[in-house]
């Protein structure tokens, strides 16, 4: 769903399963709006590189939070850091779930 769109570059889905107070870090530095969020995602280079392992450490906080730690390793490339990591919180609706809490 959301990783899907964020593959393909859909931001606009992507910040659809953002809660409206998201708490949302990018390289250490807090982003100020939804829009911010927004633009960050539409800056970011695609088509993304190959991904070797991914691994998820799921995390139930209480029924209806859930944190996740997300690591994704992609094919070496030359000067590049091969390794992503990725932290979510995510809080259960009636309707879906949001993250309203992440880092990467």
């Amino acid at each position: 769903m959301e990783q899907e769109a964020f593959k393909q570059g859909d931001c606009e889905k992507v910040i659809s399963y953002f809660d409206k107070n998201i708490t949302f870090y990018a390289n250490g530095r807090k982003a100020p709006s939804l829009e911010f969020i927004l633009n960050f995602c539409k800056q970011i280079p695609r088509p993304f590189g190959q991904t070797g392992m991914i691994s998820d450490s799921i995390h139930v906080l209480s029924e209806k939070v859930a944190y996740t730690i997300r690591q994704i390793e992609f094919e070496p490339e030359k000067g590049a850091d091969n390794k992503e990591t990725f932290q979510n919180t995510g809080t259960k609706t009636k309707k879906d779930r949001r993250s309203t809490h992440l880092v990467f």
